[in-house]
């Protein structure tokens, strides 16, 4: 599951610490925070205590509700500061609460990896796992242009194992030397059919390669999207490998 970074925690400290000690308490009081942990010498160190405490006691559905009611509540310049760190560790603003931004996304990693390693005999594991890996922490350390590379290159890992345990099975020698030649193979193959390599797989691969250079949005958002996508077609080809290397004893 996403969990709060503790850049951001900090940073929502910072927002509360700017309002008085009562208010502070009287809205860690209404949020029901332990009245063991409300205690400490000036604001911050009261916050300090508080965050550490929850986190220690594993209550991280109460540091969820503070984050989402102080990036509600501060307007500021130090609110945009917020939400944007909530947005890097895989969140966003609901009407209730905090909403992982990316759905489940460490229990979505572990399936992909999971599914990887079904494949074992016919993937690079090891490589595969590693671009996965890195697409996500690079993401949540905002290089968003490597980030990207790393779901490109996850891609380019994936669909290059499927064609050459496909040309192996089948006893071709294709050349597979470049990516689009081992796109095409996988639709001579019959892997893809035609609108499924041109308009699936094509795009896939060209959005992931424009290195974050997306007209009308954000490199961060162009990274997040590459995120939801990496896991959507990961999951279909690799489920669609599976169903192929059934067909295909």
């Amino acid at each position: 599951m996403a969990t709060l970074s503790r850049t951001t925690l900090g940073i929502a400290m910072q927002c509360l610490e700017r309002q008085t000690r009562t208010w502070i308490e009287a809205f860690l009081y209404r949020l029901d925070v332990p009245d063991k942990l409300v205690s400490g010498g000036n604001k911050m160190e009261l916050l300090l205590g508080v965050f550490r405490g929850l986190e220690q006691l594993r209550r991280h559905d109460l540091l969820q509700q503070i984050v989402f009611e102080t990036a509600n509540s501060f307007h500021d310049d130090r609110g945009p500061w917020l939400r944007q760190a909530l947005m890097r560790d895989g969140f966003a603003l609901g009407t209730g609460g905090l909403v992982p931004d990316v759905p489940q996304a460490e229990d979505n990693r572990t399936a992909l990896e999971v599914l990887v390693r079904q494949h074992a005999c016919d993937l690079n594991e090891k490589t595969l796992c590693h671009h996965l890996r890195e697409s996500i922490d690079l993401f949540r350390e905002e290089k968003w242009d490597s980030s990207i590379s790393h779901a490109r290159n996850f891609v380019e890992q994936l669909l290059g194992d499927i064609a050459k345990a496909i040309a192996t099975r089948k006893r071709q020698s294709p050349c597979l030397s470049r990516p689009v030649r081992i796109r095409q193979y996988l639709q001579d193959s019959c892997f893809f059919d035609k609108a499924e390599k041109e308009k699936l797989v094509d795009g896939v691969y060209g959005y992931f390669s424009e290195e974050g250079s997306h007209p009308g949005i954000s490199t961060q958002s162009a990274a997040r999207v590459c995120m939801h996508v990496l896991w959507a077609f990961g999951f279909y080809v690799l489920e669609k490998f599976g169903n192929w290397k059934n067909d295909n004893p």
